[in-house]
């Protein structure tokens, strides 16, 4: 049955109270599967289409340009925005809301495409290319890849730190690696998944 109120999963996570809280009933043996079952997949599944898409964005810059030099955890965020795993999430309106002039109502789902928010024009202009077009300003971090709130990704800091590392490697260890072809996978729209991202090392 639904919940009255928001469950604070995240607290089971933190106190490591999971098997207690299934013990007392306060969780089923279904939902403590369910929900270990997503963080498994969400912590490889999205960091592994993560990285193929960030490796295909830096192995298509020339080999002297500044962000094959170093990646830093700025570098991250930006590509994170560019190509964000998870493009579309879905939720359910708690209490009715004035988006933008759109009236929502409780119950009614929204669908929050993720990806056009990363690259929201208000917010921060980008050419084209996704370029910011003006890269000197240090920019406020107003990304939601991971999301926010009480929807925010339990393993966000973990999946920027191996991703910062993977590619760094990547990068130490073939620094004249050149993309050759990338191929998209059409097979979910709520995922930016790749077919292949083919290099020469």
């Amino acid at each position: 049955p639904p919940r009255s109120t928001l469950f604070p999963y995240t607290t089971l996570f933190r106190s490591g109270s999971l098997q207690q809280a299934v013990c007392s009933g306060l969780v089923s043996d279904a939902e403590a599967r369910q929900l270990l079952l997503f963080i498994v997949l969400a912590g490889t599944k999205t960091v592994a289409d993560f990285l193929a898409g960030a490796a295909r964005q830096l192995t298509a810059l020339p080999v002297t340009a500044p962000e094959r030099q170093c990646v830093s955890s700025a570098l991250i965020d930006d590509l994170l925005k560019l190509t964000s795993p998870v493009q579309i999430v879905a939720r359910t309106a708690a209490k009715p809301a004035v988006l933008s002039g759109q009236a929502i109502q409780a119950g009614q789902r929204v669908l929050l495409v993720l990806a056009s928010a990363n690259r929201d024009l208000e917010i921060e202009p980008r050419d084209r290319d996704g370029r910011d077009r003006n890269a000197k300003v240090r920019r406020v971090r107003r990304d939601v890849t991971f999301g926010q709130g009480s929807h925010l990704c339990l393993g966000s800091h973990f999946a920027r730190l191996q991703s910062q590392l993977a590619l760094s490697m990547l990068l130490t260890a073939f620094p004249g690696v050149k993309l050759i072809d990338a191929t998209q996978s059409r097979r979910c729209v709520t995922l930016r998944s790749w077919e292949s991202v083919v290099v020469h090392l």
